[in-house]
């Protein structure tokens, strides 16, 4: 399809090129997740395709039985965003911090992961309960889950980002790469 937009989300597509070796955008399927992780991304407002996003989000949210499944959000985020105001567990982090975050949390997913990535999360100080706890959830949902970052964030958090989406098996279910 053709698009045509005057503010690019350049970022996460300069990583997926990168990551990928193909000229990609990345395409949520909030529906399908479980737990999601939202790194600075106010998924539900402000990113290019909120309203599809916030469809599909909210879906995970209806509960109709007692026993039916609800999805869960973790926010790490610079301010308070519509999807920040949605969250089940929120962190308040500067913009500035979030590649360290993301260093973390895939250190947390994955303990073995490479060492080279590690000077990277150095100097944050974070609550270390709510990262742990974090980690299990997506590592005990697998496939299920969703990473996501701000469109306004580096290439690095991006790759990250989809380094932590490709360990977790959410490449083809909750997260699609379209050219």
């Amino acid at each position: 399809w053709a698009e045509y937009e005057p503010v690019a989300d350049e970022p996460p597509m300069a990583a997926a090129q990168a990551a990928f070796g193909a000229n990609v955008k990345p395409l949520y399927h909030f529906a399908k997740a479980k737990r999601i992780v939202s790194i600075d991304c106010d998924f539900l407002q402000a990113e290019a395709g909120s309203l599809y996003y916030a469809r599909g989000f909210s879906r995970g949210r209806r509960v109709t039985r007692k026993d039916d499944p609800m999805n869960r959000l973790y926010v790490a985020e610079s301010g308070l965003t519509i999807t920040g105001g949605m969250a089940d567990h929120r962190l308040r982090l500067a913009s500035s911090h979030m590649l360290a975050f993301a260093v973390q949390l895939a250190g947390a997913i994955d303990p073995s992961g490479p060492e080279f990535l590690r000077p990277f999360a150095e100097g944050l100080d974070i609550d270390r309960k709510w990262l742990a706890e974090c980690a299990a959830d997506l590592r005990g949902h697998r496939g299920e889950c969703l990473v996501v970052a701000g469109a306004h964030l580096s290439p690095q958090v991006h790759a990250v980002v989809y380094g932590i989406n490709e360990f977790l098996g959410n490449l083809g279910r909750t997260l699609d790469l379209v050219a």
